[in-house]
């Protein structure tokens, strides 16, 4: 996003898609996910490029929100972009995002209570008990 023109204007535009205040770091991370270019962005969004730009530098709306459609339709009208394919494109960064976290999370317990039986028995896990018998099975001849 603003990749030519004013310096400041591209360190700004580098700004808002790294940081999660701005609807650049959703476009980023959609992008990302999507594998699209500034482009293809504009075209699901039904805007122009420099739409795209304008978008890029608004707060993010929180999606947890009683008014977040209210917010993004304001959003919308600003800049003469689809409000509905914005909404759904800040739900789906939103639902991986909680996906990712919670998958993080998920594997971050259990590698801590890993970590612990470890520590604490100065051995790995007991293997479970169908694992159990098949090594205690006498190979066949």
């Amino acid at each position: 996003m603003a990749e030519n023109g004013d310096p400041s204007l591209r360190w700004l535009a580098r700004r808002a898609s790294t940081d999660a205040f701005f609807l650049g770091k959703a476009f980023a991370d959609y992008q990302a996910m999507q594998g699209i270019d500034d482009r293809k962005l504009a075209k699901i969004l039904q805007c122009t490029i420099e739409a795209v730009a304008r978008l890029a530098f608004c707060r993010r709306p929180d999606d947890q929100a009683a008014k977040f459609r209210q917010e993004v339709q304001h959003i919308a009208m600003f800049t003469s972009c689809n409000a509905e394919r914005l909404v759904q494109l800040l739900r789906e960064v939103a639902a991986v995002a909680s996906l990712r976290e919670a998958g993080s999370e998920a594997s971050s317990r259990g590698l801590l209570v890993a970590a612990r039986d470890w520590r604490s028995s100065g051995k790995p896990a007991e293997r479970g008990a169908a694992e159990k018998k098949r090594s205690k099975r006498k190979p066949k001849e």
